[in-house]
């Protein structure tokens, strides 16, 4: 079974180019993409990833701390 990844980038760019990148993998799945912290906690409920790249940096939610998101 694949890899679950959530992709968690407040730049479109950015997450587009890592998804590219783990697209070529056959053993990694993006399954969801935030552009928010407060997205990625609720995409990560969700659909519960084996792993959460995340931008350490979005800053859009400064009373969340980054690893609550998986936790979540």
């Amino acid at each position: 079974m694949p890899l679950a990844v959530l992709l968690a980038d407040d730049h479109e760019f950015v997450r587009q180019s890592i998804k590219s990148l783990l697209h070529t993998d056959p053993e990694i799945r993006v399954v969801a993409e935030a552009a928010t912290l407060r997205d990625a906690m609720r995409l990560a409920k969700e659909f519960t990833p084996d792993v959460v790249v995340l931008d350490l940096h979005m800053g859009d939610e400064a009373d969340i701390d980054p690893i609550e998101v998986k936790a979540a």
